[in-house]
C-alpha cells in the first residue's frame, strides 16, 4: 500500500487546556502541533464547525493553532476541539471553556464588576486599578489613590 502523504500524522505537542474567561473579554485558545506543511486545521464548538470570521478568527502558522474570540459571552461556554488533518491522518485536542458572568458574583458587583472587566488590560489609569495576576481560582488587584 502506498501512502499519499509524507508519512507524518499530525501530533499535538501542546494540547488545549481548559479555560475560564470573564464575560465580555477577548479569549485565545492555543495549541501547538508537529506536522507537515500540507496540514489543515479547523475548530469545533460542541461538535459544530466554527466559521473563520471576525468573531472566531482562526490562525495556523504551521506550528501553532489559535482560535481568537473577539468577545466571549455565556453562550460561548462549551467544549472546543481543534482538529488537524493531513493525508496521513487526523488528530484532535479538546478543552472546556467556562464563562464567568461579570454581574453574577456577590464579591464583584456594581462598580467593582466594571473594574474587574478591565483585568485583561493589565492597567487602567482612570480607576487606578493595577492588575497583578490571575488564575482560575483567584484574581489579585491593587487599588491605589
Amino acid at each position: 500500500m502506498i501512502s499519499k502523504g509524507k508519512g507524518k500524522k499530525p501530533v499535538f505537542t501542546v494540547p488545549l487546556k481548559d479555560y475560564t474567561f470573564l464575560d465580555g473579554t477577548p479569549a485565545l485558545l492555543k495549541c501547538e502541533l508537529d506536522t507537515t506543511p500540507d496540514t489543515d486545521v479547523c475548530w469545533f464548538k460542541n461538535g459544530r464547525l466554527l466559521p473563520d470570521n471576525n468573531e472566531f478568527a482562526q490562525k495556523f502558522d504551521g506550528k501553532e493553532a489559535v482560535l481568537d474570540i473577539l468577545e466571549v459571552f455565556p453562550e460561548d461556554a462549551g467544549n472546543y476541539v481543534c482538529e488537524a488533518e493531513n493525508d496521513d491522518g487526523i488528530t484532535k485536542t479538546s478543552c472546556v471553556v467556562k464563562i464567568i458572568a461579570s454581574g453574577g458574583s456577590d464579591l464583584f458587583s456594581g462598580k467593582s464588576a466594571l473594574y474587574l472587566k478591565v483585568f485583561c488590560l493589565g492597567f487602567c489609569h482612570r480607576s487606578h486599578l493595577f492588575f497583578v495576576s490571575t488564575s482560575i481560582n483567584m484574581m489579585v488587584f491593587l487599588f491605589s489613590r
